[in-house]
């Protein structure tokens, strides 16, 4: 009988499960309503560990959770729409309740390692991951390991300075996420409802306003990627988000760290680095499988590695 994960990936209004073997392969996803008290959230576990029985001998139980993760104490620190989550240490609980070894980590750390161990990073050693949604998000991977930090900041990207189109203080967050780019054309055209579909409907019919935006939006995300690349030095840095699914999303992004490199260059008179930039493997289910990878990298001898 194969070995299986219970994976499990709390959002703030949902909760996506499944089971996943040691080769990534995902069955049994659900997506379930997240408890308001974290007694309901852990029988919620045990009818996903039941489910998961069906699929292969359980070895474990994998949790994927927002926020200020501390993966060696199990507890999930700050604040989320999802208060009773933050406290108790998950994995304490989930080993004395269901005599299994059990690991959690961070959702874009996650995401991360679903790309090490199973996508477009395998091979890699040293990478960055970069979410791009309504806000930025990412991870750093050194030595094909989580780099967390000293506060759990690691791959906190969103909170690099920038500075707006007038001079004044933001973040790569506000810059350079896709509510920045709804935030530009609002700006110019507050009558009407937009999103990021439709912004992007819009330019291909001409709207200069939109394209306009867009063409905003790519270049100070290429300017924040290229600082991560000069910050740390990465072999890869990987890009997720919903707005990675374009087709032309990594090529935009590619083009105008080329002119980047090319100005730094001649501005400075020195060589610098054109980041190996791809898109991530792994979409929606990232989390679930990343976090099996997580579990694999923590348990090596349960995963029989």
């Amino acid at each position: 009988m194969k070995k299986v994960i219970v994976c499990i990936d709390i959002g703030g209004s949902s909760m996506k499960t499944g089971v996943c073997d040691l080769k990534g392969k995902l069955e049994g996803q659900q997506i379930l309503p997240v408890g308001q008290h974290f007694s309901s959230l852990m029988e919620t576990v045990e009818v996903c560990l039941e489910k998961a029985r069906m699929f292969g001998d359980v070895i474990g139980i994998a949790v994927s959770a927002p926020g200020a993760v501390d993966a060696e104490t199990g507890v999930i620190g700050g604040m989320s729409a999802v208060p009773c989550i933050h406290g108790p240490s998950w994995t304490e609980e989930l080993e004395k309740r269901f005599s299994l070894p059990a690991s959690i980590e961070n959702d874009a750390n996650c995401a991360a390692m679903a790309e090490v161990v199973f996508g477009n990073g395998k091979g890699c050693r040293d990478l960055a991951f970069v979410v791009c949604g309504t806000g930025i998000g990412g991870a750093v991977v050194v030595d094909g390991k989580i780099c967390r930090g000293k506060h759990l900041y690691g791959g906190e990207f969103g909170c690099m300075v920038m500075r707006d189109e007038e001079g004044a203080f933001s973040t790569f967050s506000l810059q350079a996420s896709t509510m920045s780019l709804v935030r530009r054309v609002k700006k110019v055209c507050p009558d009407r409802e937009w999103d990021g579909r439709k912004i992007f409907d819009e330019a291909e019919r001409g709207n200069a306003v939109c394209v306009e935006a867009i063409d905003q939006f790519y270049s100070r995300l290429a300017e924040g990627i290229y600082n991560i690349q000069h910050v740390y030095d990465p072999e890869r840095i990987l890009l997720g988000g919903g707005i990675s699914s374009r087709e032309d999303f990594a090529e935009q992004i590619i083009k105008r760290l080329k002119q980047i490199v090319k100005m730094t260059e001649e501005t400075a008179g020195t060589k610098v680095v054109l980041p190996d930039v791809q898109v991530c493997s792994y979409r929606k289910d990232a989390n679930l499988v990343g976090v099996a990878a997580v579990f694999m990298q923590k348990y090596p001898e349960t995963a029989g590695r």
